[in-house]
């Protein structure tokens, strides 16, 4: 991964690298990224329509793991995305010591609106640490 990062030119200079590291930190807290985490629109990774979120990161599933797959028991949609936003905003709070300002740039969110998410969600605001 560190590699195929060195090898792309980062148009969006050195803000654009560090937000891909840190949407990466979020989305794999506890796994070694490799190459293949990497977000489409790099070299050698496909394009950034390919079930990519912003900024080409992919959204996945909970820490990394594949998307559920659909049965004919079905899944409820709502609950899932519900379960997956909320994981997503508790691990950018933790990745930014629980500073809201902070958690939001992670999430590409206005600060209000990450409240207001965090509110829906019933997640506490804490202290930053």
């Amino acid at each position: 991964a560190l590699r195929e990062l060195k090898r792309y030119h980062w148009p969006g200079n050195v803000r654009q690298l560090a937000n891909v590291i840190q949407r990466l930190a979020v989305i794999y807290p506890d796994e070694v990224v490799d190459a293949e985490h990497l977000p489409a629109g790099l070299p050698n990774h496909g394009s950034a329509g390919n079930g990519a979120g912003a900024a080409g990161i992919p959204v996945v599933g909970d820490r990394g793991s594949a998307s559920p797959t659909l049965t004919e028991s079905g899944l409820n949609l709502s609950e899932h995305l519900r379960a997956q936003e909320r994981s997503l905003i508790e691990q950018a709070l933790t990745l930014s010591d629980n500073v809201v300002a902070r958690a939001a740039e992670l999430l590409s969110l206005p600060r209000t609106t990450l409240i207001e998410k965090m509110r829906k969600l019933e997640i506490p605001r804490h202290a930053p640490a």
